[in-house]
């Protein structure tokens, strides 16, 4: 595989990353968010 397909690749996995990194963040900023509003879905 050429070191520019190589390097490609890993640039592609590492933006991937970022992305599940921030939007997980931004699910627990929202969740407790939410739970400090009390507008969480009751099950039940």
């Amino acid at each position: 595989m050429p070191q520019a397909t190589l390097q490609a690749w890993l640039s592609l996995y590492a933006a991937v990353g970022v992305m599940v990194a921030l939007c997980a963040v931004l699910a627990m900023i929202k969740t407790a968010y939410d739970y400090r509003l009390g507008t969480r879905v009751r099950t039940h």
